[in-house]
């Protein structure tokens, strides 16, 4: 099992799993014109499935049109900083993008990039303003088999207005009109990198269908919509540790006057709902928060439902 891995404050990226267009469409709410020859277009073909409730059709394609030096698919969208960058900056959060990945062969997954880019000044247009160099920055991907999660995270620059999200195929490994590199499932947020695993996970699904008795007759009808209740705890986090200062920064967010939606990875090598992968998580209006006597260390409990979602 590996560590799990939360995005809270999920940033409202437009389009996000490319379901808004037919396929062999050019992805709308994503500026592409820093492509040069580049290819990036809806697929029909290639999608990333999460499992039950959040169903997927499309994804997005990226090349370029001929192995030409400085040839290049650019997919970017931009945006503002959330409200929830104070709390990252106070805690030493980073901020992380995330994507679900999958190459046609090695070149493209070489040749594909997740990039979270820091602008000062500018506008609302993506690449406007002055680039700034992240004071730390990391990438890495999970998962193996078909589709991989790839992930691009960083310290927020104090001088940041704008955060670009950037999906990229450069020419580095060669060309290759096959080499295909395809994403799907974009989330923008806040990170919480645990080091450790649960102490419990609890899930609790439910179908959302109850029977209703009445006049000699039994019908089945529906009560709300289907979800998951999540019973999440982590025991003995070290007071000052990095998991503690990441999980005090989610617990402030989710105190907050801005409640969103988290997505879950209870393993970052699985990526459905059936893996506990949740992608749309809320939290209930309970917190469980422990201080156990001695030596200072916290115990951390969530309360999360993921709607629509399957276990």
């Amino acid at each position: 099992m590996g560590f799990p891995l939360i995005l809270f404050g999920l940033a409202p990226l437009v389009n996000s799993s490319f379901e808004s267009d037919a396929g062999g469409a050019a992805p709308s709410g994503w500026d592409t014109a820093a492509s040069v020859n580049g290819i990036s277009l809806v697929s029909s073909a290639e999608f990333h499935s999460a499992g039950d409730g959040l169903p997927s059709a499309r994804g997005l394609r990226q090349n370029t049109s001929s192995g030409t030096a400085g040839n290049k698919a650019i997919a970017r969208q931009r945006v503002a900083l959330p409200e929830l960058l104070p709390i990252i900056r106070e805690a030493g959060t980073e901020i992380a993008l995330a994507a679900m990945f999958k190459p046609t062969d090695q070149r493209a997954a070489d040749n594909a990039t997740l990039v979270l880019e820091q602008y000062s000044g500018g506008t609302s247009a993506p690449g406007s303003g002055a680039l700034l160099p992240p004071p730390f920055s990391r990438s890495f991907s999970c998962g193996e088999g078909n589709w991989v999660l790839r992930l691009a995270a960083a310290a927020p620059d104090p001088a940041a207005a704008w955060l670009d999200v950037v999906l990229r195929y450069d020419l580095t490994a060669g060309y290759n009109a096959a080499s295909d590199a395809f994403w799907d499932r974009v989330f923008l947020g806040g990170l919480v990198d645990l080091h450790k695993g649960f102490r419990k996970i609890d899930p609790e699904p439910t179908a959302g269908y109850a029977a209703n008795e009445g006049d000699g007759a039994v019908e089945i009808v529906r009560t709300r919509r289907p979800m998951t209740k999540l019973d999440l705890q982590l025991a003995n986090i070290a007071h000052g540790c990095e998991d503690d200062l990441q999980l005090k920064a989610l617990r402030r967010w989710l105190a907050g006057p801005l409640p969103g939606t988290l997505a879950l990875w209870v393993d970052r090598e699985q990526h459905t709902n059936a893996g506990m992968h949740y992608q749309r998580v809320y939290q209930d209006p309970k917190l469980k928060i422990e201080i156990p006597p001695g030596f200072l260390r916290t115990h951390y409990g969530f309360e999360l439902t993921a709607p629509s979602e399957a276990a």
